[in-house]
């Protein structure tokens, strides 16, 4: 129906269908070529290539074409065309942008000489073809010019109602599809396109008993569609009701797992009693992450319905964000003063979080004991989901508050708890490794610390502790040189020296010819120890360094870096 020439629209034919491309919602791709919307998103659902040049592509790197390319998309609008509905005498000729308008207008095709049926039927093809090209607002403007000009056709309520149950207008689909069913009783597809509705209003029930009544009627029309649709529901309404009674008796595991099976019935997965539902379950086993990207869809869908609030309330506040918590708990009350949840819930949320806020205050004034005791409670009365962040939070809280009391096991117990909620809260492995070196068992904090050096990208915490737990260890293994030479601590260097002269003639290896083998091997190493302790405490850097917990092999590093940076800054003075 195209008038004008090929010249001026041989860049606007899509090369998947080989037609001009729908001028509403043509998709402009990276490469510069342009696609139906409904062409493209279906090719590129099973290759993510340009069907023109064969460039790399995804439908989200496309974009409309008139904000793509505005001035091709306002050249295709001026394309000449004639009448879709040619054939029915039509002779209107125009704009390709006005086609839409031309169609709908009820000033158009007044005085055809076809029927208002056949007239109808052309419309209706015409709104099939925009239906399938996912512009469901235009192909319901057609269906309905369509219904004016034969109000009786059930087929054309039935069009309408799928259209509607697009755009997830539920209520104005329920409405087409039952016109639909008293129009013609024996329509199985009006039946079926009832029964999506209601289950997506949540009134699954209902939608169960009316594909029984369907079945009931004898020569109904598309028999196989409409069992196999009583099949889904039936299936539908067994899985939500185990997975009530599942969440009723705590086995919230299972309650997520019916309701997520639920869900697949429920194409395409919009069904917002079943989502609500699903993200009440997803909070209480700790999907805390899921259930706020639910609810914020649900709210975005209709911010006047309180009971996703609720739900999102008590993920924030087991995600640790208590001031949003706080937020939409007051959301709320404000949406629905007289909310059954509401009121309850709030006060649940405030007095939780001051809880928490007096156990951290504790911490900071370093009452461990009190704050111990004031999370121990909050646990109690909470009972956060073991995989929730909040349970990581409260439970790594406790770990440090045990580890400053030296309960070096309790610690440990309360960071394998933080860690099965949340296997990278940074918090718990730390307070871990310091309780791990308190117990003298470096190797595990050394391996804890190089496995979170490479997920964390040498995290400065973590890099201090791996460096504290390779220094005790090593403080652990260096030998005492104080107790070598029988001195104290507070040894003046004379003391040392004539310490160390004393232990030089007993263990020197001369001294004892009659030690052999192994014997022998380990007096050398004694007499080589002691060695060290003379040069070490009797040079006032490295005894400091030793007195601080270094070993010989650190301790000389130390002092070579020092001797270094002295012979630099006194060469920079001689330049001078």
């Amino acid at each position: 129906f195209v008038t004008s020439h090929s010249s001026h629209t041989s860049e606007f034919i899509c090369a998947i269908c080989t037609q001009l491309v729908e001028y509403q919602k043509p998709l402009h791709t990276p490469c510069g070529h342009v696609f139906c919307f409904g062409c493209l998103d279906e090719w590129l659902t099973k290759q993510k290539r340009c069907p023109n040049c064969n460039h790399a592509i995804d439908i989200s790197s496309c974009t409309e074409m008139k904000i793509g390319c505005a001035l091709g998309w306002r050249v295709l609008g001026r394309v000449q065309v004639r009448c879709p509905l040619l054939a029915q005498n039509c002779v209107w000729e125009g704009d390709y942008s006005e086609v839409d308008n031309h169609l709908i207008s009820s000033q158009t095709h007044v005085n055809s000489h076809v029927t208002p049926t056949t007239e109808a039927n052309a419309l209706k093809e015409q709104g099939n073809a925009k239906f399938e090209q996912g512009m469901f607002q235009e192909a319901i403007k057609l269906y309905t010019k369509a219904i004016s000009l034969a109000p009786s056709n059930a087929t054309f309520y039935c069009n309408r109602s799928a259209a509607f149950f697009m755009l997830e207008s539920y209520r104005l689909s329920i409405d087409d599809a039952t016109k639909a069913i008293s129009l013609n009783r024996l329509f199985a597809k009006a039946y079926v396109r009832l029964s999506k509705a209601l289950c997506e209003e949540g009134r699954f029930q209902e939608a169960v008993d009316v594909m029984h009544k369907a079945l009931e009627i004898e020569g109904l029309e598309g028999v196989p569609v409409a069992q196999q649709e009583l099949e889904r529901v039936e299936t539908l309404v067994g899985l939500i009701s185990n997975a009530q009674a599942s969440s009723v008796s705590d086995s919230h595991e299972d309650a997520h797992r019916l309701f997520t099976a639920a869900m697949q019935l429920c194409p395409p997965y919009t069904n917002a009693w079943l989502l609500l539902e699903l993200a009440r379950e997803q909070v209480l086993v700790g999907q805390c992450d899921q259930a706020l990207r639910i609810t914020r869809d649900l709210i975005r869908k209709d911010g006047m319905n309180p009971s996703p609030y609720v739900v999102r309330a008590n993920a924030l506040f087991l995600s640790g964000d208590f001031d949003q918590a706080i937020k939409h708990g007051k959301e709320v009350l404000r949406l629905d003063p007289d909310h059954a949840d509401g009121s309850r819930m709030l006060r649940y949320l405030r007095n939780s979080i001051a809880s928490i806020q007096e156990a951290e205050k504790n911490m900071g004034n370093r009452e461990f004991e009190q704050a111990v005791v004031g999370l121990t409670q909050v646990i109690e009365d909470t009972k956060p989901p073991v995989h929730s962040p909040l349970a990581a939070q409260l439970f790594s809280k406790r770990a440090e508050c045990h580890l400053r009391l030296h309960n070096y096991n309790e610690s440990l117990s309360d960071t394998a708890k933080a860690l099965y909620a949340q296997e990278d809260c940074l918090s718990a492995w730390i307070t871990r490794a310091g309780a791990l070196i308190a117990l003298e068992r470096f190797d595990e904090a050394r391996t804890d610390m190089e496995k979170l050096m490479e997920v964390t990208h040498h995290n400065p915490q973590v890099v201090q502790m791996h460096e504290r737990a390779d220094f005790e260890q090593r403080k652990r293994k260096r030998p005492d040189y104080y107790q070598m030479l029988g001195i104290p601590r507070v040894a003046s260097e004379r003391e040392i020296k004539v310490a160390y002269k004393q232990k030089a003639l007993e263990l020197h290896p001369d001294r004892h010819p009659d030690k052999a083998g192994d014997e022998l091997k380990q007096m050398e190493i004694a007499f080589k120890q002691l060695g060290e302790a003379l040069e070490i405490l009797t040079d006032d850097m490295s005894r400091d360094l030793y007195d601080k917990g270094y070993d010989a092999e650190a301790i000389r590093e130390r002092v070579k870096a020092a001797q270094m940076a002295a012979n630099k800054q006194g060469g920079h003075h001689r330049g001078w």
